[in-house]
């Protein structure tokens, strides 16, 4: 049984990713900040019983990191998603020094700490797969056009996750871990609003067929939901 642990899991494509795996007969490792208060994550995983693992972390804390992947010491991870993000409008002049901080703190740092604490953990299974859930916003080219201006520190986070990203595909590729960055689209959930063209049902189905076709010759890419690769 193939094993897949996914961050942020209790809400949004997180949470359909974890909907979607378990339908598939996957094990499933589910991690987010309050695994008490995740509700639907708790009732999703109590439908799958023995097949739904569910571990508090806080993806902010190195510590936290690395105090997890001792725990989960000789489980095989075929695939890993790095979900968790958080998403701020971040006008001009409008955004504490504090508050950019913490963005990057959520969205940036941890694609590489996770990678050191968690890769004997992947390159131990049969897929090995590591994938961060990064944005279009990241595109500097896109960014001069359709996804205009504002939320700098978002922007800029999820441009530095593909950039760790690729260049883990050049470091891990000796153990056989492929690496993707991978763009949902813009999907209905609290992040994207209620007017995104995509439900999280349709996003996560064509962001797993991405990650099924992830191979080392096109690890370290960065790719829209639907295969096509994004420009940097």
């Amino acid at each position: 049984m193939p094993t897949v642990l996914i961050t942020g899991a209790n809400r949004g494509l997180g949470l359909e990713f974890v909907r979607q795996y378990l339908r598939d007969g996957w094990r499933i490792i589910a991690t987010c900040r309050k695994p008490d208060q995740a509700r639907e994550l708790q009732e999703t995983g109590a439908d799958y019983q023995g097949y739904c693992e569910i571990y508090p972390l806080e993806v902010t804390d190195n510590d936290a990191i690395h105090a997890l992947a001792t725990q989960l010491k000789g489980t095989a991870i075929d695939i890993f998603i790095q979900n968790a993000g958080i998403d701020h409008e971040d006008g001009f002049r409008q955004t504490s020094y504090a508050d950019r901080l913490q963005i990057f703190r959520i969205n940036t740092l941890p694609v590489l700490v996770i990678a050191e604490a968690f890769i004997d953990h992947i390159a131990a299974s049969n897929q090995k797969k590591l994938v961060y859930i990064s944005s279009l916003k990241a595109s500097t080219a896109l960014s001069a056009g359709h996804t205009g201006g504002g939320q700098y520190s978002y922007r800029a986070s999820k441009a530095a996750g593909n950039s760790i990203i690729k260049a883990l595909s050049f470091d891990l590729a000796e153990q056989g871990v492929i690496t993707a960055a991978v763009s949902p689209g813009w999907v209905r959930t609290d992040m994207g609003g209620p007017h995104a063209p995509l439900s999280p049902e349709e996003s996560v189905t064509q962001v797993r067929q991405v990650i099924t076709g992830l191979t080392l010759e096109n690890s370290g890419g960065y790719f829209n939901q639907d295969g096509k690769a994004n420009p940097w």
